[in-house]
C-alpha cells in the first residue's frame, strides 16, 4: 500500500485499518471545506446570545449580593434588563 493511498480522502466510505483493527467513518472531503450556512450561523449566535443573557441575569444579582457594602440598585437593574433582552432575542 503506497502512502498516497493510505492517506487519501475516502469520502463517505467505511475506511478499515488492518494494523490496527479498528474502523471509523470517513467524512467527506466536500464537508470539511464547506462553510457554515446562514440560517445555521444566526441559530448559532442566537443560542450564544440566550446564552450570555441567562448568566448576566443569574451572576449580575449574586455578584451585588456578595459585594460589600451597599449597592446601587440602577446598574443591578440596568444589567438584569440587558441580560432579558439577551435571552427575549
Amino acid at each position: 500500500m503506497t502512502l498516497e493511498h493510505r492517506f487519501a480522502p475516502a469520502g463517505n466510505r467505511l475506511v478499515t485499518r488492518s494494523h490496527r483493527q479498528s474502523t471509523r467513518f470517513a467524512t467527506a472531503p466536500e464537508r470539511r471545506s464547506a462553510v457554515i450556512d446562514q440560517r445555521k450561523a444566526q441559530q448559532l449566535l442566537g443560542e450564544t446570545i440566550r446564552d450570555i443573557g441567562i448568566l448576566v441575569v443569574v451572576f449580575g444579582p449574586l455578584d451585588a449580593f456578595f459585594q460589600e457594602g451597599r449597592v446601587n440598585t440602577l446598574p443591578l437593574v440596568l444589567i438584569v434588563a440587558a441580560g432579558l433582552l439577551c435571552i427575549a432575542e
